[in-house]
């Protein structure tokens, strides 16, 4: 074969496969088609399918594919995308394949076939022990429960409107579930895997799992790396030990806030093990944590207090926007907040990191206020915001948000109730 062209080649669709929690299948995060006949598929049978090799064919020989936009507009404006994240894992974070393996893989390649799992991005299920304010039935068991109890809300209507079979297909989804464990047995039998993300609902829950992990063969995990999504609840310095000797673990901990905040919007969250098991670690495997946070209403004027904190313990941080649902996104952000947190921003002083590989790419600070500056206020996005709210709220054994962030209950005028 030819060498791919460097500006387009992507070894996503080569080696690499990501499942969602009903079992469909892509060759990565950002590619957002379901094909649900793919949930019965092998791994290397569903990277060999028409689509996905006319997938590799497009990205090898320079074009642009139109399934891959999300990564052409980050590159467009200038930030790190998903794809080039990718390349660098196979490629020791070369911008091009010479002199690499990759070059000599493709000089002896008869066609498109793809013949090995080298990297895996495996959802574990909505199992979680959590209930988060911007979460949904796909990722926690909780808020699929809260769905169930409480079906006439708004947001709930809106989504089985568009997806009637929504809460039923996902009934089952959970770590137990016999199609995900022989998944990922199948996944974990490619001795020649290179990378693994490990996301939920909470993985870290997962024990099967985890035993699974730890039971590889020596030399298998000494050429794995993991990469674990997790909301920080369990003991990271006992998970770590107990999984052994891979070539490395590293986490990426979800944080909305500190104290009174993280409690609110990660219902079922105890700030005081949270950031326990956060600085414990960090201290012992500084290079090994980063603190994820996305920005959106309901926390956002607690970013500052997370941004010193993370300052004092000499974390790293990534940066999220929140766009759905809409009405947590920068659209229902009253104007008066928003410059509050604007000047937030450009006053914190974080190292924010831009090349890991999380389900959110991480924002430069200056993208997030142009974000900001681009969305304007919208009081229907808002008028839907307090409904949610309210929801939220109903049963759960929290300070209101109206007492943590008075700023945020605004009338039409967006004059302060």
């Amino acid at each position: 074969m030819d060498k791919p062209v460097a500006t387009t080649f992507c070894v996503a669709p080569w080696f690499q496969v990501r499942n969602e929690n009903d079992g469909a299948k892509m060759v990565c995060c950002n590619m957002r088609t379901r094909q649900i006949e793919s949930a019965n598929q092998e791994p290397l049978e569903f990277l060999n399918t028409p689509d996905n090799i006319r997938l590799k064919r497009q990205l090898h020989q320079g074009e642009r594919a139109k399934d891959c936009a999300e990564c052409w507009r980050a590159e467009d404006n200038g930030r790190t995308s998903l794809r080039q994240r990718l390349n660098g894992v196979l490629t020791n974070n070369t911008s091009s394949v010479d002199d690499t393996w990759l070059s000599s893989y493709f000089k002896h390649k008869k066609n498109l076939q793809s013949d090995a799992i080298l990297m895996a991005d495996i959802k574990v299920g909505n199992t979680c022990n959590h209930s988060c304010v911007m979460c949904v039935p796909d990722d926690s068991s909780l808020i699929y429960n809260d769905w169930r109890a409480n079906p006439d809300a708004f947001f709930i209507k809106e989504k089985l409107a568009s997806d009637p079979e929504y809460l039923e297909r996902i009934k089952l989804t959970g770590y137990a579930n016999r199609n995900y464990k022989q998944y990922v047995k199948s996944i974990l039998a490619d001795t020649r895997l290179k990378y693994l993300k490990l996301l939920g609902g909470e993985p870290l829950l997962d024990r099967h799992l985890l035993t699974m992990l730890k039971a590889l063969p020596e030399q298998q995990k000494r050429n794995l790396s993991l990469y674990i999504i997790t909301n920080g609840s369990q003991d990271l310095i006992q998970t770590k030990n107990f999984l052994g000797d891979f070539k490395s673990i590293k986490f990426s901990v979800s944080l909305e806030g500190t104290s009174l905040i993280q409690n609110y919007a990660r219902y079922g969250s105890d700030w005081k093990n949270v950031s326990s098991n956060i600085v414990k670690f960090s201290r012992s495997s500084p290079s090994d944590i980063t603190v994820h946070n996305t920005l959106q209403t309901t926390t956002i004027l607690g970013f500052k207090e997370l941004a010193e904190w993370t300052r004092k313990h000499q974390l790293a941080m990534s940066l999220g926007v929140c766009h759905e649902p809409y009405y947590l996104s920068f659209s229902s952000l009253p104007d008066h907040v928003r410059a509050k947190v604007k000047d937030s921003l450009k006053e914190a002083d974080l190292n924010i990191i831009q090349n890991n590989i999380g389900d959110e790419a991480s924002w430069p600070i200056s993208k997030v206020i142009d974000i900001m500056d681009k969305t304007s206020f919208n009081h229907e996005h808002y008028t839907k915001f307090l409904q949610y709210i309210k929801w939220y709220e109903n049963g759960k054994k929290i300070k209101p948000l109206r007492h943590i962030y008075p700023a945020l209950f605004v009338d039409k005028n967006q004059q302060v109730m």
